[in-house]
């Protein structure tokens, strides 16, 4: 197994747990709010947007590999240091985006909503009620950095040896 097989594996698994996610958040507001109303509306769009989410990983797990890991050498299967960098550095985007980052983005728009429906727009404007959206945000944004230039940032930590 290569490092973008290895990474192909954990983009599926991704593409899974986003998928059970959307499904559990869909149900959960199912069971909740049985009458559609505003709040439902928003929760069946962050459900809509995981189980999306969820399907690109699954279906798009080999190209975006290819495209986070580098390159093979030529006639070798075994993993390189830079390829074992790399795979890790996705992983762990993955996990910073998915353990901490989406979950804390959920529970923002959860409030936001709430704030909206109840008639309480304009606490949005606090400091103490947009914190959590920006350290989600953040959080998202470093995971997606460590996805997208992975291939770079192992490239800096684990020079070719020749």
């Amino acid at each position: 197994m290569n490092a973008e097989q290895l990474v192909g594996i954990v983009l599926r698994l991704f593409g899974a747990w986003l998928g059970f996610r959307g499904l559990q958040a869909a149900a959960l507001n199912y069971v909740v709010h049985p009458t559609p109303n505003s709040t439902a509306f928003i929760t069946y769009l962050v459900a809509a947007a995981y189980l999306a989410g969820g399907l690109a990983c699954w279906r798009l797990a080999q190209p975006l590999a290819r495209r986070f890991v580098p390159e093979p050498q030529a006639g070798g299967v075994a993993l390189t240091e830079r390829g074992i960098t790399a795979a890790a550095l996705v992983m762990a985007g993955l996990l910073c985006i998915a353990v901490t980052g989406l979950q804390d983005l959920g529970d923002f728009a959860t409030l936001a909503a709430m704030l909206v429906a109840s008639g309480q727009g304009e606490r949005l404007g606090q400091a103490s009620v947009n914190i959590s959206g920006l350290i989600g945000l953040t959080k998202v944004l470093f995971g997606a950095v460590l996805v997208i230039k992975a291939r770079a940032i192992a490239a800096r930590l684990a020079p070719e040896v020749r």
